[in-house]
C-alpha cells in the first residue's frame, strides 16, 4: 500500500521507483501483484501518460486512511506502554497524605522524573483489598492489621498516639496523664473497622482504661474538631499534629506502661514488579 501510494502521489512509475530506491520492474511487479489480489486495474495501462483508474484513485484514498490509522495505532501503543511503565496507582490512608506520602514521591521523582501517580485515598483494609484485586500497585497504610502473605511489606516505623483534649478541658494543662485519669472521660472514637479504632481500643485495654464512647467518626480531622468543641477526648497519631487546626491540646502518654502507637506500612503484591516499585522496595525504613 505504501509503494502504491508513492506511485499515485508521484504520478509516475519512474519517479516513484526513484523515491522508493527500487527498480521500475520491481515496482511494476508489486503493482501487478496488488491488482491481482484486489481483482481490479489500478493504473490505466492504455493511457498515453500516467493515469490512475477510478478504482485506483479510490483505493489510493483508502490507502492514505489505512496508513494514517496504522501510524496512530503504533504511536498509541508505544505511548500507552511508556505511560504504564512510568505510572503508579497508589492507595493511601488520609493520615499519610502529608507525612510519608511526600517522602515517597520525592524518592520516585529522583528515580524517574517523568513518572505519573494516580492516588486512591481509602482505609487500610480497603487498600489491602485493592492490592489483592490488582486495582492499585502499592499502598501506604496503618496497622496493626492482618497482612496477607501475598503482599510484600516494609514497616516504615511507629507513629505514637498522643492524647488530645479541648483547650478548656481539666487535663489540658497536665504535663503527664495516667490511665486512672482517663477512666471517667468520654471518648471520641474512630469508626468500626478502622485500624486506628483497633489500635486505640488495644491501647485502652492494655492500660486498663474502659472508655465511654461518646461519638464514632471516620476522619482524624473530625475527631479533632469534636474534641475541640468539648465533646470528649481522643487519641491521634503524633505525625498528624501539624495537620490539625482545631483548638485542642496535645499530651504525651509517656507514663503509660504499655506501648501506644500505630504502625506505618508500605505494601505491594509480591508478584508485582516494575522499575519504580523495585527501587522503593529495595530501600530500608530509614530511607523514608
Amino acid at each position: 500500500m505504501k509503494q502504491f501510494l508513492t506511485v499515485a502521489e508521484s504520478n509516475s512509475i519512474t519517479k516513484a521507483a526513484e523515491r522508493l530506491r527500487i527498480a521500475q520492474s520491481t515496482l511494476l511487479a508489486v503493482i501487478k501483484k496488488l491488482e491481482d489480489a484486489i481483482g481490479v486495474s489500478l493504473i490505466n495501462q492504455q493511457a498515453s501518460s500516467f493515469e490512475l483508474t477510478l478504482a485506483g484513485a479510490d483505493f489510493a484514498r483508502h490507502c492514505r486512511l489505512c496508513l494514517e490509522y496504522s501510524e496512530r495505532a503504533v504511536w498509541s501503543a508505544r505511548s500507552t506502554a511508556k505511560a504504564c511503565a512510568a505510572t503508579i496507582n497508589l492507595g493511601l490512608v488520609s493520615s499519610a497524605a502529608h507525612t510519608i506520602f511526600p517522602r515517597v514521591l520525592s524518592i520516585l521523582q529522583k528515580t524517574q522524573p517523568d513518572f505519573n501517580v494516580n492516588v486512591h485515598e481509602s482505609t487500610s483494609k480497603s487498600i489491602i483489598h485493592m492490592l489483592l484485586e490488582r486495582q492499585i500497585d502499592m499502598g501506604l497504610l496503618r496497622g496493626p492489621i492482618d497482612l496477607p502473605s501475598e503482599l510484600e511489606v516494609i514497616n516504615l516505623g511507629r507513629d505514637e498516639f498522643v492524647l488530645i483534649t479541648s483547650e478548656g478541658h481539666a487535663l489540658a494543662d497536665c504535663l503527664r496523664v495516667s490511665p486512672e485519669m482517663l477512666c471517667s472521660e468520654a471518648f471520641i472514637m474512630y469508626d468500626k473497622g478502622s485500624v486506628l479504632r483497633h489500635a486505640m481500643r488495644l491501647f485502652c485495654q492494655e492500660n486498663n482504661v474502659n472508655p465511654f464512647i461518646a461519638q464514632e467518626v471516620c476522619q482524624i480531622q473530625t475527631v479533632a474538631a469534636m474534641v475541640g468543641c468539648g465533646l470528649g477526648v481522643s487519641l491521634v497519631p503524633k505525625s498528624t499534629i501539624p495537620l490539625i487546626s482545631a483548638p485542642v491540646r496535645f499530651i504525651d502518654l509517656d507514663c503509660f506502661s504499655h506501648e501506644h502507637y500505630t504502625g506505618i506500612y508500605m505494601a505491594k503484591r509480591e508478584s508485582h514488579s516494575s522499575a519504580l516499585l523495585n527501587r522503593l522496595f529495595c530501600l530500608s525504613a530509614t530511607d523514608f
